[in-house]
């Protein structure tokens, strides 16, 4: 019932903010606190449901040239573990390389299931999924793009973030496109990291910290220093369900005076039948920060596409099972 009333009040702010510009940061806060209400939403509705991916992989030349690329289509679903009830993993059973069919698919999704019940905790549960899930993938490994919507509006992470307004369909932020607007009006944030945080880490394997942690592995140059890397972003936040329907959001490094984008990442959602909106594209690019002239600029080095469609609900629990 307070989450209700809750909701229901900031709903009403929308109404009273339409026409003015949000300065006060109790307006702000409200907008974000329920745009991560949503964000919890998603995280919980989404364990339940299936899909079709398509996921392609682009690698470039020194030039940021494109040099290859690949194409692979999964079965795409969320195994939860049974070892902690706050383990969740992406798991995707590969059906097409290239176009051409993968036999085995099933008989290795049912050994899988063998090897993870066995597994001593959940970090060897974790590491088995994600080894069979990328055995595809070549020279990268990428995960839980669509477990988390918007991780820096957590509690434990929002105040490492500066977050500024642009008001209600900032006409530089124009959604008009997107399947499912119909017209609706879109708050429209950038954000900003503006302090090292111990959840948000750098080219390490792992956080003791409680909370929401974030794990970034970026290609850092010698000459930087993890405490030069930031991340920084946009969000569009439905101005009446306080859904998200974009994100922009970037890892960056600030070196001799110039912004350096070392990964951009845009996550694009679409409506559903389930009450929220569910991932449609994901975009991943990798930038190099090489020196030319005497200043570091970005080359591109690979990119990942990753699209979803069909989404269903699944007919029964899927989880990791302790045989013990």
């Amino acid at each position: 019932m307070k989450l209700y009333k809750f909701i229901k009040g900031a709903i009403a702010l929308w109404s009273i903010l339409f026409a003015a510009n949000l300065t006060s940061a109790q307006e702000l806060n409200e907008i974000l606190q329920n745009a991560n209400l949503q964000a919890q939403k998603y995280t919980e509705e989404f364990k339940n449901l299936l899909a079709d991916e398509t996921k392609t992989f682009e690698t470039y030349d020194k030039n940021g040239k494109l040099k290859k690329g690949s194409v692979i289509e999964s079965n795409f679903f969320v195994l939860q573990s049974e070892k902690s009830g706050n383990v969740t993993s992406e798991y995707r059973s590969v059906t097409k390389v290239d176009g051409k069919s993968v036999g085995d698919s099933e008989k290795r999704s049912a050994d899988l299931f063998e090897q993870i019940a066995k597994a001593k905790s959940p970090a060897e549960e974790l590491e088995r999924i994600q080894k069979e899930s990328s055995r595809y993938d070549k020279n990268i490994e990428i995960s839980g793009f669509t477990l988390i919507q918007a991780p820096n509006l957590d509690e434990s992470l929002r105040s490492f973030f500066e977050f500024n307004s642009l008001g209600i369909d900032h006409p530089s932020y124009s959604l008009e496109k997107i399947e499912g607007m119909n017209g609706r009006k879109i708050f429209v944030f950038e954000y900003r990291q503006t302090k090292a945080s111990p959840n948000i880490s750098i080219n390490q394997k792992k956080s003791n910290q409680s909370g929401l942690n974030i794990n970034l592995e970026v290609d850092l140059p010698d000459s930087f220093k993890k405490s030069d890397v930031f991340l920084r972003g946009t969000l569009w936040i439905d101005a009446e369900t306080f859904q998200i329907w974009r994100e922009e959001r970037e890892v960056a490094a600030e070196k001799d005076k110039k912004l350096i984008v070392l990964q951009r990442t845009v996550f694009e959602y679409q409506p559903s039948e389930y009450g929220i909106l569910l991932p449609k594209q994901i975009t991943f690019l990798q930038n190099k920060a090489k020196k030319v002239s005497g200043s570091f600029v970005e080359t591109k080095i690979q990119s990942i596409v990753f699209q979803y469609s069909r989404w269903r609900k699944s007919n029964v629990d899927v989880q990791i099972l302790d045989d013990n």
